[in-house]
């Protein structure tokens, strides 16, 4: 979360010699459409996004529209995608509420492991050891604290 922004990020297995972006984007379109929903394609900092607009019902039972961008970037047999949300889910650049989103999605590091996995099967992802080792001596200096 950045603010009134947030980035979902999620990694996927993908074949070795060819992309499956366009047809991930394809499907997004259909989804988006048969839930009542609009789908755009636009140039964005990653190559093609998808811009979506779908309704949706709240808690509360209010009809309310959900607003997202979608990045993609491959690498060799994997596939991270970015759901843009919030404030920067509705803006067109990367400027302003997008930065940190983007500077997060491009600054992401992925090292596939060698297990076979189908195109499309998620692929769990973990923060490295250096990283974690320093949240978990956050968490027990603010446990001490408390």
């Amino acid at each position: 979360m950045a603010g009134a922004s947030a980035i979902e990020v999620a990694l996927f297995a993908a074949p070795a010699h060819t992309s499956m972006v366009g047809d991930i984007r394809n499907e997004m379109i259909a989804a988006t459409e048969k839930a009542g929903g609009k789908a755009t394609l636009a140039e964005g900092p990653f190559g093609t996004e998808v811009r979506r607009v779908i309704p949706m019902t709240d808690p509360k039972g209010n009809r309310v529209v959900h607003i997202s961008r979608t990045w993609f970037a491959e690498g060799p047999r994997w596939m991270l995608r970015g759901v843009v949300m919030g404030e920067a889910g509705r803006a067109s650049g990367i400027e302003g509420v997008s930065e940190l989103v983007y500077e997060f999605f491009s600054n992401t590091v992925v090292r596939r492991d060698s297990e076979p996995r189908v195109p499309g099967d998620l692929i769990p992802m973990t923060l490295p050891s250096s990283v974690a080792t320093k949240d978990a001596g956050a968490e027990k200096a603010s446990r001490a604290e408390g």
